[in-house]
């Protein structure tokens, strides 16, 4: 690689492997706002270049409007730089004479392979080891993810480290209200029973992956049903992928709960706003969670938490949610009947800021990155 000119060590952010798909919408909220905060606060020091082509260009455009950020299309235009960063995975820039970081987010192959495929699970594995070849740091998205890492993968701890999921300026200022089509051919059909202005609800924000345990979530919502009676909360399932989405409706409707159960697919950020605030509690009896997002949005909006007994649950929100086994419906239902109890999370919150997450990232870069010259 040639050398660079400027003092100020050039950091390419390559974006080229995230999915359009919603599975991968909390990495692009994740690193849409550490890069803002970068260019904001760290650009004296560091010159960021996007790498960004194809169908998310537009997503990441908002960037643009920083004068200190260089968006590139193609790897070909990018010239010489000092330290790549991968957001996801490995890199087709990689070059062993330059420093990498490498966002590795997900363990799921590791941790619950029984949730996705043969063929998943191997891809997974190739994907990761690939990355870990590739990488100085490895840029994890919990402690428990770092530590599950390190273990499978022989990496030394001090070459990995975790930021959280904190991305609450992607909510716009204004409020909307949500307005649900009648029509039986939307995909927003519901019959006007089930979604009438005011009724509270449960919101389970989650894109559909087998790991988000909706079966299992769908038969403890039947059983809590039959023991709360007409004080029952209706349930929402928000920003579901539409292919993902089709087993779940086939399954609710099976469970005969069509008019308590609605499934939303993907919304604008004002949508989601506005079904955040409305909720009465936060359902995520996952069985694994690649993103902590949901949780710190439910800490934002100041809702209870109802989610599965995990690890990288308890290291946010230690007691401040009410813990349930995802395997055992009878389990869900039970802490579906408890949202009262929870203590408020606004106040946990405040321990966990964007800044300083965005400013670990900054500082690793810049010990890492040396310009040439």
């Amino acid at each position: 690689m040639a050398e660079t000119s400027s003092k100020r060590p050039r950091v390419v952010f390559d974006l080229g492997r995230l999915a359009t798909s919603e599975r991968d919408a909390p990495l692009h909220a994740h690193h849409g706002e550490y890069l803002w905060h970068l260019a904001r606060h760290w650009t004296d020091r560091l010159e960021l270049l996007i790498l960004n082509s194809g169908e998310l260009f537009s997503e990441f455009a908002f960037l643009a409007e920083h004068p200190e950020i260089e968006f590139h299309p193609s790897a070909e235009s990018i010239g010489p730089f000092d330290l790549l960063y991968s957001a996801n995975g490995p890199s087709k820039l990689a070059d062993p004479s330059i420093p990498q970081i490498s966002y590795l987010p997900d363990t799921l192959h590791l941790e619950h392979p029984d949730s996705i495929s043969h063929e998943e699970i191997a891809e997974r594995e190739r994907l990761s080891r690939e990355t870990v070849a590739q990488s100085s740091l490895i840029h994890t998205s919990s402690k428990h993810a770092s530590q599950i890492l390190a273990t499978h993968y022989g990496i030394q701890p001090e070459t990995l480290f975790h930021t959280y999921f904190i991305c609450h300026s992607r909510f716009p200022s204004e409020d909307i209200q949500l307005q649900f089509d009648a029509s039986p051919t939307s995909s927003f059909f519901v019959p006007t029973s089930t979604f009438r202005k005011g009724r509270p609800y449960f919101l389970t924000p989650a894109n559909g992956e087998r790991r988000d345990n909706h079966k299992a979530l769908l038969v403890a919502y039947r059983q809590y049903r039959a023991n709360a009676g007409p004080d029952a909360l209706a349930l929402v399932f928000a920003n579901l992928d539409p292919e993902l989405a089709k087993p779940i409706r086939q399954a609710r409707n099976a469970l005969k709960l069509q008019d308590h159960v609605l499934l939303l697919d993907p919304l604008s950020p004002a949508e989601q706003k506005a079904l955040w605030q409305s909720s009465s509690a936060i359902l995520l009896p996952s069985v694994q969670h690649n993103s902590l997002l949901p949780f710190f949005d439910a800490m934002h909006f100041e809702k209870p938490i109802i989610a599965s007994q995990l690890a990288p649950i308890d290291e946010i929100l230690a007691d401040q949610y009410i813990p349930c086994d995802p395997r055992q419906p009878q389990d869900i239902a039970r802490a579906m009947a408890e949202p009262g109890k929870t203590p408020p999370t606004a106040k946990l919150l405040a321990s966990f800021d964007l800044a300083d997450e965005a400013n670990e990232l900054a500082k690793r870069i810049l010990k890492l990155a040396k310009p040439a010259g």
